[in-house]
C-alpha cells in the first residue's frame, strides 16, 4: 500500500488504544426544542445503522460499514449533543467508537483527510469526554507525520490530500489549520501555532478562495493555480473553524473578517430560498458536507455572539433546522435534502440532520433560547 510513513502510527496506536479504561462523564440534562429533536435523529440514526459488534455505523443497506471518516464525523456529533445537552445515555457509545482499533486504523491507512477527520474527533473525545493522554498522543503523532512527510514545497507548500502526493485540495488543508490551532489551544507548545500561521498564509495565498469569496476545491497541479472545481459546502465551513480559532488566539479580527465574508457568500450564494443545498449531484461523501458546513458556522457564531454576522448565521440555521424538521420522513428520518422532500435514507443523510440539530442547539445557547421553548 502507499503512504508507508502512516503504517507505524497504526501499530502506535493500536498498542494505545487497547490501554484505555474510559471514565463516564456526570449525570445531567437540557432542555431545548432542537436538543429533542437532535436526540430523536441520533436515535433513528443509531437504530437503523449503527452496528454494536462493529462499533461504528453501516451502509444503507448494512451490508458493510461505512467509510472510516463518516463514523468520525458521527462520533463528533454524539460528543457535541453531549456536551451541549448534558445527555449522558450516548456515553457508552461514545467510547465504544472512540475505543474502536480497526476503525482508528482504517482512518490512519485511508487518506490524510480520513485521519484528520480522525484526529479532530479524538481531540474533542480527549478534551470533553475523556482525558486519556492516549487520545492526545495517537492525534500529536498523526500531526507529525502529515507535517513531516505530506507538506513539501510542490506548489508553494501545503499538505498533500492523498499518500500518493498527487494532489493539494482544501478539505486537507482546512483540516490541517484546524488540527494546528486545536493542538496549541490543548498543550500551548509552540510548534502547532507556528504550523499554524504557515498553514494559513500559504492558503490565504494559494488562490483557492476565488473573488466570490467562495473556496473551490483544490488547486491544479500543472499551474498551481485555483482548479475552479466545485465550492462544497463543507470546504466553506471547515475553513471558518479554523480561523474562528485563530482568532481566539490571538483577538485579531482579521481572521474574523475573512471567515464572515466566506460564510456569508456560503449563505448567499450555496443556498434556495434560504436553505442550504449542496452543488452538484449525490455521492456518499457529499450527504454528510452540508452538516459539516453548520457545524463550523455555529463555531463562528459562537467566537462573535454579540455580532450582526452571529444574528445572521443563527436564523440561517435555525430556518434550515426548521425545513429540515417540517421535511422528515417517517421515523424521525431525514433525507439529502434540506430544501425540498426525498424518499431516501441513510445514516450519512442523517448525520447531517444531527449536525443542523446540534448547531441550531447551540445558537439557541447563544441567544439564551435554550429554555424548553
Amino acid at each position: 500500500m502507499t503512504g508507508k510513513h502512516f503504517l507505524g502510527i497504526t501499530a502506535v496506536m493500536i498498542i494505545f488504544l487497547a490501554l484505555v479504561s474510559p471514565a463516564i462523564a456526570a449525570d445531567g440534562a437540557a432542555a431545548g426544542v432542537n436538543a429533542g429533536r437532535a436526540a430523536m435523529a441520533i436515535d433513528a440514526m443509531n437504530d437503523n445503522w449503527y452496528s454494536p459488534v462493529l462499533r461504528q455505523w453501516l451502509e444503507a443497506d448494512g451490508s458493510q460499514a461505512l467509510s472510516a471518516w463518516h463514523s468520525f464525523n458521527m462520533l463528533e456529533q454524539l460528543i457535541d449533543y453531549t456536551v451541549l445537552t448534558g445527555d449522558n445515555q450516548y456515553i457508552p457509545l461514545i467510547h465504544a467508537v472512540a475505543g474502536n482499533l480497526q476503525l482508528s486504523a482504517q482512518g490512519v491507512i485511508n487518506g490524510n483527510d480520513d485521519c484528520e477527520w480522525q484526529a479532530i474527533a479524538f481531540l474533542k473525545y480527549y478534551e470533553l469526554i475523556n482525558p486519556d493522554p492516549v487520545y492526545l498522543f495517537c492525534v500529536q503523532e498523526i500531526f507529525k507525520e502529515l507535517s513531516h512527510h505530506f507538506w513539501d514545497d510542490s506548489l508553494r507548500g501545503g499538505v498533500y490530500w492523498d499518500h500518493d502526493k498527487t494532489y493539494k485540495n482544501a478539505i486537507t488543508n482546512e483540516l490541517f489549520l484546524v488540527m494546528a490551532t486545536r493542538l496549541y489551544m490543548l498543550t500551548g507548545d509552540q510548534q502547532y501555532w507556528q504550523w499554524a500561521l504557515r498553514e494559513w498564509q500559504w492558503f490565504e495565498q494559494s488562490g483557492m478562495i476565488n473573488d466570490q469569496w467562495l473556496v473551490n476545491d483544490g488547486l491544479d497541479n500543472t499551474t498551481g493555480k485555483n482548479n475552479g472545481q466545485t465550492t462544497w459546502t463543507y470546504n466553506q465551513g471547515v475553513i471558518l473553524g479554523g480561523l474562528a480559532n485563530m482568532y481566539v488566539i490571538t483577538k485579531d479580527r482579521r481572521y474574523l473578517e475573512v471567515a464572515n465574508k466566506i460564510a456569508t457568500a456560503a449563505i448567499a450564494r450555496l443556498s434556495r430560498n434560504g436553505i442550504l443545498a449542496e452543488p452538484g449531484t449525490i455521492d456518499d461523501s457529499r450527504k454528510q458536507f452540508k452538516g459539516i458546513f453548520v457545524r463550523y458556522l455555529a463555531r463562528l457564531a459562537a467566537v462573535q455572539p454579540d455580532s450582526g454576522e452571529a444574528a445572521q448565521y443563527r436564523k440561517f440555521i435555525e430556518n434550515n433546522a426548521e425545513a429540515v424538521w417540517s421535511g422528515r420522513g417517517g421515523d424521525s428520518l431525514f433525507s439529502y435534502y434540506w430544501h425540498a422532500p426525498d424518499s431516501e435514507y441513510d445514516a450519512v443523510r442523517q448525520s447531517s440532520a444531527v449536525d443542523l440539530f446540534n448547531a441550531a442547539l447551540a445558537v439557541e445557547l447563544l441567544t439564551g433560547k435554550g429554555d424548553g421553548r
